[in-house]
């Protein structure tokens, strides 16, 4: 059955199926055992670290997680650095690994989508107009209902690009005193 509806033939599923444990131990990225194993000690207090940047709505960049490692691991980061030529090279490397890092944790550069008020906020607010929005409107019908958008577009933003969590929000808390707002209704 499984073979028809995918259009393998038997004998070949026959083979993956006695061969199935040689499978589990590969180190390919589309097979159960992917990737190395982290040979770093203190990689999971990092991911904890950004983990909780992220989670508060804050900016995380490569520079956040440089600071971490020469507050929280300097003799792993003299280490590091020694083994590079110069101290153009040290840092580059440094900005590298930690990048490599993140993206081995899930992470990688998105777009910020700035924010004047936190998820739980949001969320309270939405459950509110929508207690209110039926109350005033549930005598009309729907499709009297005509939503209007408002995009906003912000200037002088912080930094271009965070590192966030694949298929996570890419939000961060608006910390700009002075910004620039226009609202268009489209």
């Amino acid at each position: 059955m499984l073979a028809r509806t995918y259009n393998i033939p038997e004998a070949t599923l026959r083979r993956w199926k006695a061969r199935a444990s040689d499978f589990d131990h590969r180190s390919r990225a589309t097979v159960m055992g992917r990737g190395r194993s982290e040979n770093i000690d203190f990689s999971q207090q990092l991911v904890e670290f950004m983990e909780a940047v992220r989670e508060g709505e804050y900016f995380l960049t490569t520079a956040h997680l440089v600071t971490w490692i020469k507050s929280h691991q300097p003799e792993w980061l003299s280490e590091y650095m020694a083994a590079k030529p110069n101290e153009v090279r040290e840092y580059k490397c440094l900005i590298e690994w930690c990048l490599s890092f993140a993206n081995r944790h899930g992470y990688k550069h998105r777009v910020p989508c700035p924010a004047k008020a936190s998820k739980g906020e949001l969320l309270a607010t939405q459950d509110e107009f929508a207690t209110a929005f039926q109350e005033k409107f549930e005598h009309l019908p729907r499709r009297a209902w005509i939503n209007v958008d408002k995009t906003p577009v912000y200037y002088d933003m912080p930094p271009g690009r965070t590192l966030a969590k694949v298929g996570e929000s890419s939000r961060v808390l608006e910390t700009q005193k002075h910004s620039d707002r226009v609202t268009a209704v489209l």
